[in-house]
C-alpha cells in the first residue's frame, strides 16, 4: 500500500486506508491515426503518462521526455505516453487539430505516443483527483488502470528519483544504473 507523502509536489495517490485512483475510460487516437480506449490500451505493465491541457504547456511536458525515454529503456514493461487532453469536438475541429499536432511532431515514435483525448475536461479531472488545468500531471499507471504516483508540473531531479525508486519497487530493472544516471 502506498502512502501519502508529499515531496514538492510529488505524491504518491493512495493514503493508508485511502481509495485507489483509478484511471478513467478515455477514448482517443495517437497521432498515427490508431485508436485507444484507456487504460484498457496502455502497453506497459507501468505506463508513465503526461497529462497537458493547454498548448503551452508543451514545454513542461518536454521536460520529463528525455528521462520518460531513459527509464523506458532501462526497466522492461514501462511505457510513456503524452495525452493532450482537450474539450469534446467534432470531427472537423479534431481533424484540425491533430493535423496541426502532427505537423509539430515529425518523430514516428513521438506520434505513436501522443494520443489526444477529446472528453469531458472537468470529468476527467475530477476522477483522477487532479484540482486544475494549470499544470501539467506525471502519473504513473498500472496495468490495472491504478494510479500509483504522481506529480505535476516540470520534471526535477527529485521528481524523477521519487518516481524511479517507484518503478523500481515494482519492475525489474533491465539495465544497470541509477537514478542519478537519469
Amino acid at each position: 500500500m502506498m502512502t501519502m507523502a508529499l515531496l514538492g509536489t510529488v505524491m504518491t495517490t493512495r493514503a493508508a486506508g485511502g481509495d485507489a485512483i483509478i484511471f478513467p475510460r478515455a477514448e482517443g487516437s495517437n497521432l498515427q491515426g490508431e485508436a485507444f480506449v484507456l487504460p484498457d490500451d496502455f502497453e506497459g505493465e507501468l505506463n508513465f503518462v503526461l497529462v497537458a491541457f493547454q498548448r503551452e504547456q508543451q514545454a513542461d511536458v518536454d521536460t520529463w521526455l528525455e528521462p520518460a525515454r531513459a527509464l523506458e529503456s532501462k526497466y522492461e514493461g514501462l511505457k510513456y505516453y503524452e495525452l493532450p487532453t482537450i474539450y469534446r469536438a467534432n470531427r472537423a475541429v479534431q481533424w484540425f487539430i491533430n493535423t496541426g499536432m502532427r505537423r509539430g511532431i515529425e518523430d514516428p515514435v513521438a506520434r505513436a505516443r501522443t494520443v489526444t483525448l477529446y472528453l469531458d475536461k472537468h470529468a476527467f479531472r475530477e476522477a483522477l483527483k487532479l484540482p486544475h488545468e494549470g499544470t501539467i500531471y506525471a502519473l504513473l499507471v498500472d496495468a490495472g488502470g491504478e494510479v500509483i504516483w504522481r506529480a505535476d508540473g516540470r520534471s526535477s531531479k527529485a521528481k524523477m528519483l521519487d518516481l524511479e525508486k517507484t518503478i523500481s519497487k515494482i519492475l525489474k530493472t533491465a539495465g544497470g544504473g541509477s537514478p542519478e544516471e537519469l
